[in-house]
């Protein structure tokens, strides 16, 4: 899973229940160099815009509609800047979205030095650390409890 805050400028990538630590390291460390060297195709967009435009675009049932509205109002999200995003959205192009990829990495020198925690059992993560050559800190979550069945690594 991927997820960027704009507001706030904070990309995350996140695995769930993954089976296998050491592959999906690789894989976040090497997306910058994918994305630099990506040729977007205009349906590679289309499906991007249709990706994006889903969680904005929904009917809103009368259960969500005052939520939704709050959540608007809170964030400053009036119906003119929705409609000024969406235009914008349906008007992307494979060179703007290579823009916004070389911006999002934009002063990031080693993305392998970026913030990484992962959790999972102390056996699966020794054996991860073991495979990347002992790259990681092994740390108990809960202090105290040496061999605790959940441990994170920085």
């Amino acid at each position: 899973m991927c997820s960027y805050q704009s507001g706030a400028g904070i990309f995350e990538l996140m695995s769930y229940r993954d089976p296998n630590i050491v592959r999906t390291l690789d894989v976040f460390t090497k997306l910058r160099d994918y994305l630099a060297h990506k040729q977007w195709s205009h349906k590679d967009i289309e499906r991007g815009i249709i990706g994006c435009a889903r969680n904005d675009e929904v009917p809103l049932r009368p259960g969500w509609a005052t939520p939704a509205a709050l959540w608007r109002f809170l964030g400053r999200l009036t119906e003119d800047i929705r409609c000024e995003r969406r235009q914008k959205l349906i008007s992307l192009t494979p060179a703007d979205v290579s823009e916004a990829a070389d911006r999002l990495f934009e002063g990031t020198a080693d993305v392998s030095a970026a913030k990484t925690c992962v959790l999972s059992s102390r056996q699966k993560l020794e054996k991860a650390n073991a495979e990347l050559g002992g790259a990681l800190t092994l740390e108990d979550v809960v202090p105290g409890t040496p061999g605790a069945d959940s441990a994170d690594a920085k």
